[in-house]
């Protein structure tokens, strides 16, 4: 529906797509979309609703996608509490779906990313401090009394 990338067109240094979509007359009704050819090139035309089946449905408004797989984002606000209290509250949820955790299910736990970015500033809160005792033991040529 939104077009398909034909080719790119070099202008400058930059690479625009061009796309080619049918006319709005052409894509304005389902009995239209039904009938569109499918293979215009050939001695018998073939409609679309001959090889699918077109049902109206809703859809996603947007597709996101994380190293190119479908994701489904889902999103919640805390009305009480802290971000632990409320992950202690939807472990129920996961046992519910046989889930033991939530990235068990697929879904990305907050409090299991809260707790890599810690464990990554313990780690960089360690190594600055040994980089500043390598510094003072280097300026003052001791290792056992650097100050």
């Amino acid at each position: 529906m939104r077009g398909r990338v034909a080719t790119r067109y070099s202008w400058r240094d930059r690479k625009i797509d061009v796309l080619v979509r049918l006319s709005e007359e052409e894509r304005q009704s389902i009995d239209a979309v039904r009938e569109l050819i499918v293979n215009p090139e050939s001695e018998r035309p073939v409609p679309l609703s001959s090889v699918a089946e077109i049902v109206v449905a809703e859809g996603p408004s947007e597709i996101r996608r994380s190293d190119q797989e479908r994701v489904a984002l889902i999103q919640a606000n805390l009305a009480f509490g802290d971000s632990a209290r409320a992950s202690r509250k939807r472990k129920p949820c996961w046992t519910a779906c046989n889930c033991l955790t939530a990235s068990a299910c697929g879904l990305p736990a907050r409090s299991e990313e809260m707790e890599a970015s810690f464990n990554s500033l313990w780690f960089a809160l360690a190594l600055a401090v040994f980089l500043v005792y390598l510094v003072m033991a280097s300026q003052f040529e001791s290792l056992l009394h650097p100050s």
